[in-house]
């Protein structure tokens, strides 16, 4: 490497190597350490449980507190309620306990949140969205890693009227056909592009107006958007750019 260079990445690397030792320090600090945990939202955990997770997380530090093993010691792998963490500077770590909510479900007994996490028969009610070739992980506790990436990318249809499906179903590796609830329209998608083509199907339904849904929308292609208005008619391709 030229000396020229060498120099400057020299002080670039020590530099960066004294900012993080500072920074591992102060959270490391006695100052930023847990001494207060704080309980919040519409639901309450048992005294017990809530006493363990206290004795667990006090005097620890609290930028270094995992969330991932607080759920699991929490036992939450179980119940229908989640948690979240919120860190208070300098010492006051927040939990939030949270229901969980199904937004799909994967067969007629079961039910997943928006997470992924499989919930029991209770939570399936009509007009969840129906998944098909979702696969669950090992434990089938929850949607396997490609299916919650999956899942998390439709997630902004599901709150629009107009948009949300009743059915979505995942043909490996790539090919997903999404059939909307309000219009019957065919939507078909690439599993590996799905958060780019479903900003593409809301671009394009706003710029429908008034106009009804066509019968079948393939957003596979790059930059268009082919429409089909059903009866086996000449597609029509549309711009987006």
């Amino acid at each position: 490497m030229d000396d020229a260079w060498r120099a400057p990445l020299v002080r670039v690397a020590v530099t960066s190597g004294v900012l993080l030792s500072m920074a591992a320090a102060a959270a490391l600090s006695p100052l930023f350490r847990v001494r207060q945990v704080t309980w919040t939202g519409a639901l309450q955990a048992p005294i017990d449980r809530c006493e363990r997770l206290e004795s667990a997380v006090l005097g620890r530090p609290l930028l270094f507190v995992s969330e991932a093993a607080i759920r699991r010691d929490f036992a939450l792998g179980k119940v229908n309620v989640d948690l979240c963490l919120r860190r208070h500077l300098p010492g006051n770590l927040e939990v939030c306990l949270v229901a969980r909510r199904a937004v799909a479900q994967i067969d007629a007994q079961t039910a997943v949140d928006a997470a992924g996490q499989v919930l029991g028969s209770e939570h399936v009610w009509p007009g969840l969205p129906l998944l098909h070739g979702f696969g669950l992980d090992a434990k089938a506790r929850r949607l396997d890693p490609a299916a919650r990436t999956l899942l998390a990318a439709l997630l902004p249809l599901f709150d629009i009227p107009t948009l949300a499906p009743a059915a979505v179903e995942w043909q490996e590796p790539d090919d997903v056909r999404l059939v909307l609830a309000d219009s019957g329209t065919q939507v078909r998608l690439d599993a590996s592009r799905a958060d780019t083509e479903i900003l593409k199907l809301r671009v394009f339904e706003e710029s429908l107006g008034s106009e009804p849904m066509p019968g079948v929308i393939d957003l596979r292609l790059q930059d268009q958007v082919v429409v089909r208005n059903g009866g086996g008619g000449r597609n029509a391709r549309v711009r987006t750019r």
